[in-house]
């Protein structure tokens, strides 16, 4: 009895330290910058905004696996939060207003702006999941954006790529400037996309965090305003 206790204890032991070897034995897949910005480019759109810098932050532990972080420096402020798989794998972005500077097992931190607080973005061993918003404590809303084809966070739908606006004569819409005019006010900047329209209203989405605006046709420059007619259905 007890050389038969002793062998399920040693099987159990060599199973422990077999899973160990396996968990011990993935590699880090880390693509390099070059290949980031090259991918990104690519694929365009709110992907790769015009003159976003990249800096890689590091490579974050995910049970048995690693996801690869980069973050993309936006020129007008803000930030993409870019998430590579080990293969490694282009997957998608998170848009904030706050760095990510650090991560930790299973989540990569923001920086809150006083150094010493840090926002948590979990990633799951299945990856980032874009069902799953992350919310931060200001209550700005983040979501994940995937890539064009690509499925994460063990979800069995597809990923819908990105829809983006057309207009007549085949007009594409990409980020710009926009001029928010309010009386008694000076006049708001804003690079932002095209969205939608309704009668008398525009849809425009933040290239800065990702976030929707709804703004009275009325408050847009007259250049606004002839640009967006171009959508007009």
């Amino acid at each position: 009895m007890k050389r038969t206790i002793g062998a399920v204890v040693c099987m159990a032991l060599t199973a422990v330290l077999a899973t160990n070897a396996v968990a011990g034995s993935v590699k880090k897949n880390a693509p390099r910058k070059k290949a980031v910005e090259a991918d990104l480019k690519k694929i365009g759109g709110e992907h790769f905004p015009k003159r976003m810098k990249i800096n890689e932050v590091g490579s974050v532990k995910a049970g048995d696996t690693y996801y690869h972080v980069f973050s993309g420096v936006l020129p007008k402020g803000g930030y993409h939060v870019i998430i590579y798989d080990n293969t490694p794998k282009y997957l998608g972005f998170y848009a904030t207003d706050f760095e990510p500077t650090d991560y930790e097992e299973g989540a990569v931190l923001l920086d809150s702006g006083d150094g010493e607080t840090f926002y948590r973005i979990p990633i799951k061993p299945s990856g980032p999941d874009p069902k799953t918003k992350v919310r931060l404590p200001e209550g700005l809303p983040l979501t994940f954006v995937a890539a064009p084809g690509v499925t994460t966070g063990g979800s069995k739908e597809e990923a819908a790529a990105p829809k983006v606006a057309t207009g007549k004569k085949g007009v594409v819409a990409e980020y710009r400037e926009w001029t928010i005019v309010r009386r008694g006010k000076k006049p708001i900047k804003a690079r932002a996309i095209y969205v939608s329209q309704t009668f008398g209203s525009v849809t425009i989405k933040s290239e800065a965090n990702g976030r929707e605006a709804v703004i009275p046709m009325n408050e847009l420059s007259r250049e606004d305003q002839e640009y967006v007619k171009q959508f007009k259905k």
